[in-house]
C-alpha cells in the first residue's frame, strides 16, 4: 500500500474551458480479490488505487467485451488479465 504511482487523468480547465490531460497521485492502493468475466470466464487481478479526484468510468472484458463493473468514486479499480477465458460463440 501506499505506492506513488502516477495515473493520466482528463481534467477540465475552468480557465480555458478546453479538456486536457493531467496526472494524478494516487493516495494508495490494495490488491483485492480476483474478479471473473460471467460471460466467458476471463480472471482479472484487481488493484483499488485510491485517488484525490473522483473517477467515472467502466470495464469491459478485454475477451469478449462484457462489461463487469461501473464505477464514480475516489476508489478506483485496475484490472489486469491473468488467465483467458472462452471466447462466447455467440461472437
Amino acid at each position: 500500500m501506499g505506492h506513488d504511482w502516477l495515473f493520466l487523468q482528463p481534467l477540465y480547465d475552468n480557465k480555458t474551458h478546453q479538456n486536457g490531460v493531467g496526472m494524478v497521485k494516487t493516495w494508495s492502493s490494495s490488491k483485492v480479490d480476483d474478479e471473473v468475466c460471467k460471460k466467458c470466464g476471463s480472471v482479472y487481478e484487481v488493484t483499488m488505487h485510491r485517488f484525490p479526484l473522483r473517477d467515472e468510468d467502466s470495464f469491459n472484458c478485454s475477451v469478449c467485451g462484457n462489461l463487469m463493473r461501473k464505477w464514480n468514486d475516489t476508489h478506483c479499480p485496475m484490472f489486469e488479465l491473468k488467465q483467458k477465458g472462452e471466447v462466447p460463440s455467440d461472437q
